[in-house]
C-alpha cells in the first residue's frame, strides 16, 4: 500500500484499488475493441450489399480534409509536420498518404451514404433537440468559451453525421443477426 501512494496515483492509495482500477482501464479496451469489431462487421455486411452510382465530389473532399486535420493535428502533437509524421510512423511519402487519404475518403463517403439510407428509412436521423444536447456537452466539457466559440471551431456537419451513424449502429447491433465465435471456430 505505501508503494501505491508513492506513485500518486488519483484514486489509488491501496494495492487492491490499484488493482481495481488497472482491471477496469482493460475490461473498459476490451469491451470497447469487441464493439469496434461488432461495428465494422455490420458496416462491411451491409456494404457488401450495396452499390454506388456516382459519389459526391465534395463530400469526398470534405472527408479527406477532416482526415488530414486529424492526422495533421496528431502530427503538431509530436512537433512533425504531416508528412514527417507520415512517413515516420505510417512509412508513407507523400504520393502515398495522399492516395491513401483519398481511398479512405471514398469508403468514408460510401459509408456515410449507406447509413444514411437506413436512417432516412428507419427514422434514425438526430433530432435538432439531440444535436444541441451534444453541442451543449460538447461546449461545456471541451472548456469553449461559448457555443458560437465551438461552431466556429468545429464541422458540426460532422458530428450530425456522428450522431446520425450512433442511432443506425444501435439500430443494426439490435435488428442484425450477430453471432460470437471462439477463437477456436475461426480457425
Amino acid at each position: 500500500d505505501e508503494f501505491v501512494q508513492s506513485l500518486g496515483i488519483e484514486g489509488c492509495s491501496t494495492k487492491k484499488e490499484l488493482r481495481d482500477q488497472v482491471y477496469d482501464y482493460f475490461y473498459q479496451n476490451a469491451v470497447q475493441s469487441y464493439e469496434n469489431k461488432i461495428e465494422a462487421a455490420l458496416t462491411d455486411a451491409v456494404m457488401a450489399n450495396c452499390t454506388f452510382k456516382k459519389l459526391p465530389k465534395k463530400m469526398e473532399e470534405r472527408f479527406a480534409k477532416n482526415i488530414e486535420d486529424a492526422l495533421t493535428a496528431q502530427a503538431s502533437v509530436q512537433r512533425l509536420s504531416l508528412a514527417e509524421y507520415m512517413l515516420d510512423f505510417y512509412g508513407m511519402d507523400e504520393e502515398t498518404y495522399r492516395k491513401k487519404f483519398e481511398e479512405d475518403a471514398t469508403l468514408m463517403t460510401q459509408q456515410y451514404i449507406m447509413y444514411q439510407a437506413i436512417a432516412d428509412a428507419e427514422g434514425l436521423n438526430p433530432t435538432q433537440e439531440e444535436l444541441q444536447a451534444e453541442i451543449d456537452y460538447r461546449v461545456e466539457n471541451l472548456h469553449y468559451e461559448s457555443e458560437e466559440d465551438y461552431r466556429k471551431n468545429a464541422d458540426v456537419e460532422l458530428l450530425r453525421e456522428q450522431l446520425m451513424r450512433n442511432h443506425v449502429m444501435s439500430f443494426l447491433k439490435e435488428h442484425g443477426k450477430i453471432e460470437t465465435i471462439t477463437a477456436e471456430e475461426s480457425n
